[in-house]
């Protein structure tokens, strides 16, 4: 099953349905999009649940910069030895957290978006941890009607730019 990263655009559900046709396809999420969420909290707060959610989301991202450049099986290994223990801690943690917070505070939102988003944000094991080109590097650019190029498309096509489609590991996105 093809493996799609991408932020929370409620357009691209329709991709995730298991009904499908030809298939659904496996949605994994983009863990930028979360820690920014605790990263807002902690700057402007100074929240400790806050600042504690983005020391381990960061663990994560201390594995990808390790990672960057090695060939794509390499990756994979490396994320699954190394990311998936993370991973399990950080839900863990973060669930324990949902329970001492208020739900309508700011860091209980936060919390909230991570964990509705925990099962797409799971295929980390798989692919990298941002869905934004611009993260990973990657200058994105459309062609223009008239032949130009734009250097940031608007709107879903911006989103879909960003997004990338991978094939399934052998073993499935984890």
């Amino acid at each position: 099953m093809p493996i799609m990263q991408a932020d929370a655009y409620a357009g691209f559900g329709r991709l995730y349905d298991p009904h499908r046709e030809p298939g659904p396809i496996v949605e994994a999420a983009c863990w930028a999009h979360a820690r920014r969420k605790f990263y807002e909290q902690a700057l402007v707060l100074k929240a400790p649940i806050a600042d504690e959610a983005v020391t381990r989301i960061d663990q994560l991202f201390a594995i990808e910069r390790e990672i960057n450049g090695r060939a794509a099986e390499a990756r994979r290994t490396t994320r699954q030895e190394r990311s998936t223990p993370v991973l399990a801690e950080l839900g863990t943690w973060l669930r324990a957290q949902r329970d001492r917070v208020s739900r309508k505070s700011e860091i209980g939102k936060a919390i909230d978006y991570t964990l509705k988003r925990w099962a797409a944000l799971g295929p980390a094991a798989a692919v990298a941890l941002e869905s934004g080109a611009r993260g990973r590097g990657i200058l994105i650019r459309s062609r223009r009607p008239n032949g130009g190029l734009d250097p940031v498309p608007p709107g879903a096509q911006r989103r879909a730019a960003n997004s990338a489609f991978l094939p399934a590991t052998p073993t499935g996105p984890m």
